[in-house]
């Protein structure tokens, strides 16, 4: 077990950078380090820029960089590293989308090298393509909406990370608590997705640009699900159940969010049974099977203009 520094862990009585660590370091020990994990190379950085009072920037520190610098002269040219950090380098989901302080400087000193950021605080489930070989594995939380939901407020359940290299080539996947790691896909139904209530919709919270989506219509192949923002269903019913006659609201940092994890198949009106696909990078693929008959159509009527013109409150 290594642990990676983070915002939480910071003295919210101290001042500076250093003294906000202090504490840390006396029970969890240094907040930069690194280890060989065969012949790839995996280093924890602090990238919370400690100011005073829970005030922080996000970034990467001089005295961070030189460490890092410093270390890679040791570093062979063929190995792979991996930076465990707290913040991802695309900062808070909620800001405006850029990179934390000394991003490029970092970047600068592993260039050579395949570079995977792994990283949290957020408590959302990403993935960015930051560079040519370089890729950031942004992880939700294990304790869902703040311990006050099994879901993320992105629709991710609960959970944490698995990756694997084996001769060469890198694994990994999602494993949701409670759940078994073949459980990475949450479907919903027509009328339950918030943004997309014509759609069944499917939310693949471990998604990056290399899983494939198809879906068939009445034997018909359809073609790729549509990427579309959406919330979880399942998530948005979880929070306002924990919160059901306490008088109480969640505070808006556990309001759902709309992410780009989910993929919707709009069938026609007329349609009797759609099937959809999902499949990994790593060629795990899951289907299910839709019989519209079981849902409310609750689409408008596209019937043609006539007596009862389409989409109007009586059609």
């Amino acid at each position: 077990f290594y642990a990676t520094v983070g915002n939480h862990d910071h003295d919210k009585n101290a001042e500076g950078d250093d003294m906000g660590t202090a504490e840390y370091r006396t029970i969890m020990g240094p907040e930069n380090y690194a280890l060989w994990v065969g012949k790839d190379l995996l280093i924890s950085l602090d990238n919370i820029i400690y100011i005073a009072k829970r005030k922080y920037d996000e970034g990467y520190a001089p005295h961070v960089l030189a460490f890092v610098k410093g270390l890679m002269k040791y570093v062979p040219a063929g190995a792979d590293v991996y930076v465990a950090q707290h913040s991802p380098i695309m900062g808070r989901v909620e800001a405006d989308r850029k990179k934390i302080i000394g991003t490029n400087d970092l970047l600068a000193i592993l260039n050579g090298h395949k570079v995977t950021f792994l990283s949290g605080h957020n408590h959302v489930q990403e993935y960015f393509e930051i560079a040519e070989n370089v890729t950031e594995h942004n992880l939700a939380s294990i304790c869902g909406a703040h311990w006050d939901s099994y879901y993320c407020k992105d629709g991710t359940p609960r959970g944490y990370e698995v990756f694997t290299k084996d001769h060469g080539k890198l694994t990994w996947y999602y494993k949701a608590v409670g759940k078994d790691k073949d459980y990475q896909v949450e479907f919903f139904n027509p009328g339950q997705a918030p943004m997309h209530p014509n759609s069944i919709v499917a939310n693949v919270w471990d998604w990056t640009p290399e899983w494939k989506t198809e879906w068939y219509e009445d034997g018909i192949y359809k073609g790729a699900l549509e990427q579309v923002m959406d919330m979880s269903p399942s998530f948005i019913k979880d929070l306002n159940a924990t919160y059901e006659g306490t008088g109480k609201q969640p505070s808006s940092y556990k309001h759902a969010k709309p992410s780009s994890h989910y993929f919707a198949a709009t069938p026609s009106q007329y349609a009797k049974k759609v099937m959809i696909s999902i499949e990994s990078p790593f060629g795990q693929q899951w289907t299910y099977d839709f019989d519209m008959a079981d849902y409310v159509d609750v689409q408008a009527h596209r019937g043609g203009a006539g007596l009862m013109p389409e989409n109007t409150i009586v059609a």
